[in-house]
């Protein structure tokens, strides 16, 4: 009968279980459960946090007046999903960069900390200057909104991939495509719902066209560049 469970091949049972350490694991899946807490606190904050992101993100709805009935920006409940966002994408990028390249932990730990920071940064302070620039902020602003209801969405996602991704480590060339499809999810969704939102607005078009030129075209053009430079064999 046991023969027969493990296809004819007996399997010798050690006498004792052998611990084995993986602390890069173990820290984390530890920080991973930060981002879970996260997530929890939030919920706890307001119930209809996560459900209300998701209806934002997936549905599209009318944004200014769901955010102002469930879910202020500046509530707890949603920092914690931006934080969560931070954690989890922190991850991402660590797990990706250990994958496909040589780097040192200390660098890896830089980069996922400062890489989602810089991200959202540049993005919400260069809505503010295009719309300072063409005087229509108070149109544009919206923009940053949807943004940052993306990425308490891509958070949550983030997190779910960084914990399956941790726990099967020999898949790691099928989640970095993974990874890979999700920020182009994120990108294109974000480029269509800013466009949305400022043509919705009245913004003019070629304002559009500044913006797409300044905030997305130039920064892809930088970063593509670099990467040649410094990842291309």
């Amino acid at each position: 009968m046991i023969a027969l469970f493990f296809n004819s091949i007996q399997q010798q049972v050690p006498d004792q279980l052998i611990s084995r350490n993986h602390p890069e694991t173990m820290a984390i899946l530890a920080i991973a459960l930060m981002g879970t807490l996260f997530i929890g606190l939030a919920r706890i904050s307001n119930m209809k946090s996560i459900e209300t992101v998701s209806k934002l993100f997936l549905n599209g709805q009318s944004m200014e007046q769901v955010l102002k009935e469930n879910l202020r920006l500046t509530s707890v409940s949603f920092i914690l999903l931006i934080a969560n966002f931070f954690v989890a994408s922190g991850l991402v990028i660590w797990l990706l960069l250990s994958a496909v390249t040589t780097f040192d932990t200390f660098i890896l730990f830089t980069m996922a900390i400062a890489v989602p920071a810089a991200l959202v940064l540049f993005e919400c302070i260069g809505i503010g200057i295009v719309g300072w620039i063409t005087g229509e902020s108070q149109k544009v602003n919206p923009i940053i909104s949807s943004s940052l209801v993306g990425y308490a969405f891509f958070g949550l996602a983030f997190l779910g991939l960084v914990f399956i991704w941790v726990l099967n480590p020999a898949w790691t060339p099928f989640f970095s495509i993974v990874v890979f499809c999700l920020i182009g999810v994120q990108y294109l969704t974000r480029i269509f719902k800013s466009a949305r939102i400022v043509l919705t607005n009245g913004v003019p078009w070629y304002y559009l066209i500044l913006y797409f030129c300044t905030l997305e075209i130039l920064p892809i053009s930088f970063v593509y560049y670099y990467a040649t430079l410094n990842f291309a064999k």
